[in-house]
């Protein structure tokens, strides 16, 4: 395996400008004084910009980027569709480092979308793991996140969410805050 190579380049974006040129048209002093319309072409008695009809439009492209690889891969690897009031239940994540660097996780489980820690008695939900704290994870290495869950009502039941970010990328590896349909369990009684 190598590090983490250049994919592509693109560019970010092109603006396509299709422009249509205004004629000026001589003042009637002007015309006036040329007798024989030496004037005359076949654009008349026009000036400045001339107006012709089918014109190429001008095509400007943005900077152009890089892209790499992806340094992390990470994907849900258990999440039940149905738990049951007090029976546990396991959610677990597999982040695999794609690079040949070792890399620092940022770790945390927040309880809501403003980013507050989960609070250590929550009457809904009981939770167990590591909620909060670094990781250290070597080049190609594989690391498996699990969390122990056990609800204690019925019903729609909200899970924390889980963000893991790279120190070295500055760089979400999962944020389940920009999914809130994943965070939702539909507890069975």
């Amino acid at each position: 395996k190598t590090s983490a190579n250049v994919s592509g380049a693109m560019c970010l974006g092109a603006i396509s400008i299709g422009w249509k040129p205004a004629g000026l048209s001589l003042s009637s002093e002007m015309a006036s004084t040329d007798g024989n319309n030496s004037m005359l072409d076949e654009f008349g008695l026009a000036h400045g910009p001339l107006i012709l009809s089918n014109i190429a439009p001008m095509k400007f492209y943005g900077p152009r980027c890089h892209v790499l690889d992806a340094p992390f891969k990470a994907k849900m690897l258990k999440c039940p569709s149905a738990p049951k009031v007090g029976t546990p239940f396991r959610v677990s994540y597999q982040v695999t480092n794609q690079t040949a660097k070792s890399q620092t996780l940022q770790l945390s489980m927040n309880s809501n979308q403003r980013g507050d820690a989960v609070p250590a008695s929550n009457s809904e939900l009981l939770i167990a793991g590591k909620m909060q704290g670094e990781a250290q994870m070597g080049p190609w290495e594989e690391k498996v996140f699990s969390f122990t869950f056990m609800s204690m009502i019925a019903g729609k039941v909200s899970r924390p969410q889980l963000s893991v970010s790279s120190g070295r990328h500055q760089t979400w590896v999962i944020n389940e805050s920009n999914n809130l349909s994943s965070q939702t369990l539909f507890v069975l009684p």
